[in-house]
């Protein structure tokens, strides 16, 4: 099991690679479509702070709470109703697009403090316990040892490093 200071030290880590993936990008190409199809980076980066801001949310309210709700329109479905997430996400995208693509990097940034933050103030009992926090794909990990950057890794980098060697 990772104690809680090495999970601390994973998210530093994790903030150095995501610093320097965006200095390789660099400014001037965030706001190019590319990574995701018609996406640009900045759309991603949006993309990736509103479901770790969702994460962060239940985290901080407890065990067995969701947190705040979902903001998306209500026609849409509840999280365990949706059948497209594509749509939910073309509804992400609209909402940060006109953000200055400053915002949206200092949003981003500023997760990785929250989560660390988050690892530094949590009681032993929700860190350390599996399955304290109940979510779905958690049940048999404590939350030192989650990864909270998995869908970037998982879902799309690979995407983004490709689109990087095209390039």
């Amino acid at each position: 099991m990772t104690t809680r200071e090495q999970a601390i030290e994973q998210v530093a880590a994790e903030r150095a690679a995501w610093q320097a993936l965006l200095a390789e990008i660099g400014t001037e190409r965030m706001e190019e479509p590319g990574p995701m199809g018609d996406w640009t980076f900045k759309d991603l980066v949006a993309h990736l702070w509103f479901w770790q801001d969702r994460t962060l949310a239940r985290l901080a309210a407890g065990p067995g709470q969701l947190g705040k709700p979902m903001p998306w329109p209500p026609e849409m479905g509840d999280e365990d109703e949706i059948s497209d997430w594509n749509e939910v996400n073309a509804w992400i995208r609209d909402q940060y697009r006109n953000l200055p693509l400053f915002d949206v990097l200092q949003m981003h940034d500023q997760q990785f403090q929250q989560v660390a933050d988050l690892l530094a103030s949590m009681p032993d009992e929700h860190l350390l316990v599996p399955g304290a926090f109940g979510y779905p794909g958690m049940e048999q990990v404590a939350m030192v040892d989650a990864e909270f950057f998995d869908h970037f890794h998982d879902e799309h980098e690979a995407a983004v490093r490709a689109w990087l060697a095209a390039r």
